[in-house]
């Protein structure tokens, strides 16, 4: 693809991630300082994050199950030299081999350990289409089918059926939600196109693309994704404490009480 795709593309996905980033701290906001007229709706946004939260746990300990702790190096070639110096050139190769190999199980853990972050936090985005095709599909489809779908739905339903003003936390998630699903839309369509680029030059007999290794995947991305992965939860958690201190609490009005966010008679 030109440079001029190559920009727009990596334009959507980081404005993606940072809208996805969004969605899932004013997630946490809604359900913990909304107030909900149906308990119904409640629970099932409570779900709807409790199952991303689970199923992005699970993808990534499979992930980190089959690369990391089942990873097994390439073996490389030897050469037999029958002199003296054999036996010597054999130890400062194992030497050479053995640091060879621990440097790049770290970069596996590092980038494997860091898979949960991205895919809930929605910057699994920012990995390179040509290397982590898979992963990104699995991305996509939670996101939209166990993320968006769902608690776009409800979150409209609770905000159309509030008695009260709207805070901002409901109007915030309603906006961020949608201009999600316009900006998925060119990221799906750009990121199949990009795929498709790429097989199809490795599948031509010019070539000039070659299927990426294991070993090279780990030392070309492990430091973007630790580093996107550590900062995103950082700025989740840091927002989300903030958030829980500055928005008012829910309130109920003299005869109701409190439960599952909802005001119930007495």
């Amino acid at each position: 693809m030109g440079p001029v795709c190559t920009l727009i593309r990596r334009f959507l996905n980081w404005a993606g991630a940072c809208l996805a980033l969004m969605s899932c701290i004013l997630d946490i906001l809604y359900l913990g300082k909304v107030q909900f007229h149906d308990k119904g709706l409640y629970i099932g946004i409570a779900l709807v994050f409790t199952a991303r939260l689970i199923i992005t746990v699970l993808v990534a300990m499979k992930y980190y199950y089959e690369k990391v702790i089942n990873y097994r190096p390439r073996m490389t070639d030897t050469v037999y030299r029958p002199d003296d110096e054999q036996e010597e050139r054999d130890e400062k190769g194992a030497d050479t081999s053995n640091e060879a190999e621990q440097e790049v199980r770290k970069q596996g853990y590092y980038l494997y350990g860091s898979m949960w972050a991205l895919l809930w936090g929605g910057f699994y985005r920012v990995l390179p289409s040509e290397s982590f095709a898979w992963e990104l599909g699995t991305g996509y489809a939670v996101e939209l089918f166990i993320g968006l779908f769902p608690t776009l739905f409800m979150m409209i339903q609770t905000n159309v059926a509030s008695e009260k003003e709207l805070i901002g936390t409901q109007s915030a998630a309603i906006l961020v939600k949608l201009f999600s699903l316009i900006v998925f839309t060119f990221e799906l369509t750009t990121m199949i196109a990009e795929i498709w680029h790429y097989r199809r030059i490795r599948k031509s007999e010019i070539g000039g693309v070659q299927k990426i290794t294991e070993e090279e995947r780990r030392a070309k991305n492990w430091r973007m994704a630790f580093a996107t992965a550590a900062a995103s939860f950082a700025i989740i958690l840091l927002t989300v404490i903030i958030g829980m201190a500055a928005i008012p609490a829910r309130e109920c009005e003299a005869g109701t009480a409190l439960e599952l966010a909802t005001c119930q008679a007495c």
